[in-house]
């Protein structure tokens, strides 16, 4: 599997060059990345695998002077009709090319010093790009093109690196990461693990995590047969751990009866469903509020009043002071010693303690608050911006119908706003679901205000297990991806 990677690994870095080096010079794109990409797998893969080529980036540069030696060597109907009648030159080019290329690829090693600060393959490359410019003929490969078809080489040509780009810090690590949750696998077993060993996948690492189970429990008997009561009169059931062989690994967190059949609740994890549920509630939590309290500061600095300038520069602090100098600072306020107890009276651990508000870990509370405080200036800006964007006009027809200042908030100012409250939300709610270092800054890692990233965090770093981390990840990516999926679906709003 690894050899099948590889050599479409070097087919794809070899028609990179071949689309452009083509594109550039007018010839047929296509063509263009049919050469690159055989060049690639022949010279990236096979010549580097039986040491012709002594490093990647050679290779590299190999390939890409071979492309532009092969512009030399294309049919004459490829070239414009002034350079038809030149094949033995170009021919010609072609030979002094290659010979070029072995020289800069070969010989240029053992000329230059052992400490010369620029690479040989660099100085290849440079040349080759130089020998593209000055010696390769412009085709015509545009003129025998319809407009729509220019257009479309031309998009092709500007999204690529893009893709490319997104390719590769993206959907490449998600990748890895989906198969590193597959597999049992620990931080020590990183430096010789096989990327794409597709053997012994499992799913143990999301069973280890999400698995849970419903079991037919009987009740225990006495001698007669008959189910035995405890003290208040209850059936008393068997331990499912007695009962069942298989349910090494599981807990029994609780039990329902349906119908006249008992059921027992077993998790694998007990931590992981109230993790599930805690990360859905700050995260709304924090994302309402944010939103709300921004809407509220743009409401205020709407109209203008003496410093409002000043104002609205003091809104953006929170967001732009470095994370770990205000969750210090929120840390010294809600210490048991600290300012806001001392201004109550109290002696609360608000980032430690078991105390619940609305039957919400204290901690957590905290955390949210930190949260709305710390990003309600990003919404601020969002809405500030729409709501200067409302012509006044609307307003002033809605003063002269008798609306007030309420009515032109709710049909007026809060309609226009809906494209934005969804971004908003869509954005906050990412965000907050995927943060980390505020939650970890702010509380630590107590059970109170752990949430998915956090037990990511701990997975890998303090219990060591890879295999379980990335089955984590992937089951917030997979989380996330039905939010993207739901409001993109019904949410979305067009404005026009």
């Amino acid at each position: 599997m690894d050899t099948v990677i590889n050599i479409l690994l070097w087919a794809a870095i070899g028609a990179l060059p071949g689309f452009y080096v083509f594109f550039v010079k007018q010839y047929d794109t296509r063509l263009g990345v049919l050469i690159g990409a055989a060049l690639g797998m022949l010279v990236g893969f096979g010549a580097t695998a039986v040491g012709l080529i002594a490093s990647p980036l050679s290779a590299i540069a190999t390939i890409f002077g071979l492309i532009v030696i092969a512009l030399l060597l294309l049919p004459e109907n490829a070239y414009p009709d002034d350079q038809k009648a030149q094949q033995p030159r170009r021919l010609v080019s072609a030979i002094i090319g290659f010979l070029l290329l072995l020289f800069l690829v070969v010989g240029l090693t053992s000329i230059l010093p052992a400490d010369f600060p620029v690479s040989p393959a660099l100085i290849t490359l440079a040349v080759i790009v130089l020998f593209l410019i000055y010696i390769v003929p412009r085709g015509d490969f545009d003129n025998q093109q319809t407009n729509a078809q220019r257009i479309s080489n031309l998009a092709y040509a500007l999204t690529l690196p893009t893709v490319l780009i997104v390719t590769g810090i993206v959907i490449f690590p998600v990748i890895w990461n989906v198969i590193f949750s597959l597999r049992d696998i620990s931080v020590g077993d990183l430096r010789d693990v096989e990327l794409f060993d597709l053997r012994e996948l499992t799913l143990d690492n999301f069973e280890a995590q999400g698995g849970f189970r419903f079991d037919a429990i009987p009740c225990e008997t006495d001698d007669s047969g008959a189910c035995v009561l405890d003290e208040d009169g209850n059936i008393t059931y068997v331990n499912p751990r007695r009962y069942f062989d298989d349910y090494r690994g599981y807990r029994q967190t609780g039990a329902i009866d349906i119908g006249d059949t008992h059921y027992a609740l077993g998790v694998r994890n007990p931590e992981f469903y109230p993790m599930l549920l805690r990360t859905f509630l700050y995260t709304l939590a924090s994302s309402i509020a944010a939103i709300f309290f921004g809407l509220v500061a743009a409401l205020v600095v709407r109209e203008s009043f003496p410093g409002r300038s000043i104002f609205r520069g003091f809104l953006l602090f929170p967001y732009i002071a470095p994370v770990i100098s205000v969750a210090f600072i929120w840390q010294v306020l809600l210490r048991q010693n600290g300012f806001v107890n001392g201004l109550l009276g109290t002696n609360t651990q608000f980032l430690s303690g078991n105390e619940t508000v609305l039957g919400i870990a204290l901690p957590l509370v905290m955390v949210i608050l930190f949260q709305t405080w710390r990003y309600f200036p990003f919404a601020f800006l969002f809405l500030l911006a729409r709501i200067q964007a409302i012509p006044d006009d609307i307003y002033e027809a809605a003063k002269v119908d008798g609306a007030t200042p309420i009515q032109r908030l709710l049909y007026i100012t809060l309609p226009q706003l809906r494209g934005v409250f969804g971004t908003l939300f869509l954005l906050r709610f990412i965000w907050t679901f995927n943060k980390f270092d505020d939650v970890y800054l702010l509380t630590g890692p107590i059970e109170q205000t752990k949430v998915i990233p956090v037990q990511i965090f701990e997975s890998l770093f303090t219990e060591g297990n890879v295999g379980e981390a990335s089955a984590v990840a992937v089951v917030m990516a997979a989380i996330l991806a039905v939010t993207l999926l739901i409001y993109f679906r019904y949410f979305l709003v067009d404005e026009a």
